[in-house]
């Protein structure tokens, strides 16, 4: 389970889908899978569009 926001690290988190959740502090939805994890950016539409930093590895679970 994750417990913190790979960017922020602030634990104002919420899970969104299978894997996926959302940060109510930054405003970015990330997806963990293993170890490794995506992060997105919540664009005005509704969309999502990955950062450009790589993935970020060993999220608190």
């Amino acid at each position: 389970m994750v417990t913190s926001c790979p960017v922020c690290g602030r634990r104002m988190i919420g899970k969104v889908g299978a894997e996926q959740y959302y940060c109510w502090e930054c405003c970015v939805e990330f997806s963990v899978s293993g170890q490794a994890v995506q992060v997105f950016a919540v664009e005005l539409d509704g969309t999502l569009t990955m950062c450009d930093s790589p993935t970020v590895d060993a999220v608190n679970s």
